[in-house]
């Protein structure tokens, strides 16, 4: 794929779960970026040791989905290239960007692009919107 993918960048993850599945992208030169999901991956912590690793092999991290959670580890960390961000009024997304009343994704919107800027509350500051979470209920 690297070889017909001339400079498009090659950047997966998204499905992939706990480090030893990014080594293997990593140690096999795979992609130019990872994308792993604390949801995903097994928490914050295991998301915590893919972005060690990647970083110490110069790989560059983009965090996709789970913004609300994603967004305080971009913001703290380096190495992150980007996140991955859904507009808010993407209808196809609506119970996920809908679900948390807090934090709420404040954008910044320059030439360069959109720029989200990092939560002010302690901790991961969710909080469930209570009329959502009441539509989301499977019983």
């Amino acid at each position: 794929m690297r070889r017909h993918a001339g400079s498009t960048l090659i950047v997966g993850g998204e499905q992939h779960a706990g480090l030893a599945e990014f080594r293997t992208l990593i140690e096999h030169d795979a992609v130019d970026i990872v994308q792993p999901n604390a949801a995903v991956t097994g928490g914050i912590t295991d998301w915590l040791r893919i972005h060690a690793y990647a970083t110490a092999h110069n790989v560059p991290v983009s965090p996709w989905n789970l913004q609300p959670i994603h967004l305080h580890m971009a913001a703290g960390l380096p190495n992150v290239q980007w996140i991955e961000y859904f507009m808010p009024d993407n209808a196809l997304l609506e119970f996920q960007t809908k679900l948390f009343a807090e934090p709420t994704m404040r954008e910044v919107r320059t030439d360069e692009g959109v720029f989200l800027l990092a939560p002010e509350a302690r901790g991961l500051g969710l909080a469930l919107d209570p009329e959502m979470a009441e539509r989301s209920l499977v019983s």
